[in-house]
């Protein structure tokens, strides 16, 4: 944001500098920050610049730094989360891994995985299992699922990467004679290549709908995975869903900050 200002705004004449290698910002020399703002991104739309070529009026500063925040505000996934608490999602503790905490470390401050249905993500503030494990959760209205997000924290900021997710399955309670008719066709077409259930179904037929590794070298800490193809043009729609995380990076217990499913609203056939 402050180079793209810079580039709009400031006069092409400031960047003629005969010692630009001696001038340094974070990172390094500066060489390659001018070189960019001599030669700015297409993606810099300098006609919301002033008239006047390299300048800009504070009017215009401050629009850009209003648009900036607004967008930092809503965040990278724009889908609505249909899991949220706030919203009337629910945890189902007849589909949740129970979690045992340890007595030798009564200081330690544990949460349930309530959290993982809360917007509010901090540092520590995670559901902690030991993997293999699953979470049950529930939506206030049924839809076609089309996507998952998992959130955890920034690399740079967490104790112990190796606590995020790795692989996992997000299942769909199936429920109804259409989805059950659907249902037989999706597990036909599929020749049972997959599991047909996880591992704590309280007597609930399941299908996968989607199955995603998160990856902890990706740029973002907040990733986005499709539903399978297969579960999207079937039309199939669900209320009740179970997370099953079959591994972490690397760590004794996993640590889950946030899940967000999304989709479109159904309606009743």
């Amino acid at each position: 944001m402050f180079f793209t200002l810079l580039a709009i705004c400031l006069p092409r004449s400031w960047f003629d500098l005969t010692n630009v290698s001696d001038i340094r910002v974070p990172g390094g020399h500066a060489f390659e920050v001018i070189h960019s703002l001599l030669h700015p991104s297409p993606y810099v739309d300098r006609s919301q610049a002033h008239d006047l070529p390299g300048t800009c009026s504070p009017q215009d500063i401050d629009i850009a730094i209003q648009a900036s925040i607004r967008k930092a505000l809503r965040g990278p996934v724009l889908l609505r989360d249909f899991a949220l608490r706030a919203d009337g999602g629910k945890i189902l503790p007849g589909l949740t891994t129970a979690v045992h905490t340890d007595p030798s470390a009564p200081d330690q401050q544990t949460f349930g995985p309530e959290v993982i249905i809360d917007d509010l993500t901090a540092i520590g503030r995670c559901w902690s299992a030991v993997v293999p494990s699953q979470v049950g959760l529930s939506i206030p209205a049924l839809i076609h699922p089309t996507n998952v997000t998992i959130d955890h924290i920034p690399r740079e900021l967490a104790a112990d990467i190796g606590r995020a997710p790795r692989r996992m399955t997000l299942w769909g309670v199936v429920d109804g004679k259409p989805n059950h008719a659907r249902y037989k066709s999706v597990i036909a077409a599929r020749a049972r290549r997959t599991p047909t259930a996880p591992l704590l179904t309280s007597g609930h037929v399941f299908l996968s709908i989607a199955s995603f590794k998160y990856d902890i070298a990706a740029e973002s800490h907040i990733q986005t995975f499709p539903v399978s193809q297969d579960v999207v043009e079937s039309r199939m729609n669900f209320g009740v869903f179970v997370l099953e995380i079959m591994d972490d990076w690397g760590a004794p217990e996993v640590c889950l900050y946030r899940v967000r499913i999304h989709g479109i609203p159904a309606t009743l056939d």
